[in-house]
């Protein structure tokens, strides 16, 4: 009796965990996610404006989708993904981007303190307000520094869990082409040759004008393990 309870009882990690990966598979494989949803509610919401002479129309754009994807982890790949709704890896909230442009001499508001706007910018920190002066070389980040209230750098090296990374235009073409393939349900049934072959989406159809960035973030663990998978990674509410 003893090993019979022993052998139920060492079946339920396992158990636990495969019905995550039930769960998690049919939020992000299935038909109606969080995406669609919010799509189809901005859609209809500006049919109604547009009919009623208001000025909203489009339904949403790539900012506010590109948000609902971090939200609920669409950018990153699935098994990372499920790692972080998980818990079992950190999210990162709080995210803040900004890009680098080749426009020639100093950026408006910027003082002398942007010269290169190849490699430099100006970063304001979502729910934080303060700037951030970061430097890249290529791909990488080679420094970040507060900037003060009257344009000065700050002494400090202390970036209070801040983190920097630089997202290049080919990495934001990925994204979209990411974003705007077909959904796995449907490649499954022309695989089934139940649906005819479709257009392979491509890096070629994503938008040429795309800058390279700079995205900052703090990272924070919020998933089933911390019981905050309905807590937003934004607002922190």
């Amino acid at each position: 009796m003893r090993e019979y309870f022993i052998r139920r009882f060492l079946l339920i990690p396992p158990t636990l965990l495969g019905v995550t990966l039930i769960v998690f598979a049919i939020t992000r494989l299935v038909p109606g996610g969080p995406i669609e949803h919010f799509l189809e509610e901005a859609q209809k919401a500006s049919e109604g404006a547009s009919s009623s002479g208001g000025q909203m129309a489009g339904g949403m754009n790539e900012e506010q989708i590109e948000k609902l994807e971090e939200e609920y982890g669409y950018d990153k790949p699935i098994h990372i993904s499920y790692l972080q709704w998980l818990g079992v890896l950190p999210r990162e909230r709080f995210i803040s981007k900004a890009d680098f442009r080749a426009v020639g001499g100093d950026k408006i508001g910027t003082g002398d303190l942007i010269k290169d706007t190849d490699n430099e910018v100006l970063l304001v920190l979502k729910n934080d307000g303060r700037q951030v002066k970061v430097t890249r070389e290529e791909k990488k980040v080679t420094s970040a520094v507060f900037v003060s209230s009257n344009m000065t750098l700050s002494e400090s090296n202390d970036l209070e869990g801040w983190q920097f990374r630089i997202e290049t235009k080919e990495d934001r073409q990925a994204r979209w082409v990411e974003r705007n393939k077909e959904p796995v349900f449907i490649s499954f049934l022309r695989w089934l040759k139940v649906l005819p072959e479709g257009q392979a989406i491509t890096k070629d159809m994503a938008p040429q004008n795309y800058d390279d960035r700079v995205v900052g973030y703090k990272r924070t663990y919020a998933g089933i393990l911390q019981g905050k998978l309905g807590v937003s990674t934004e607002f922190g509410d």
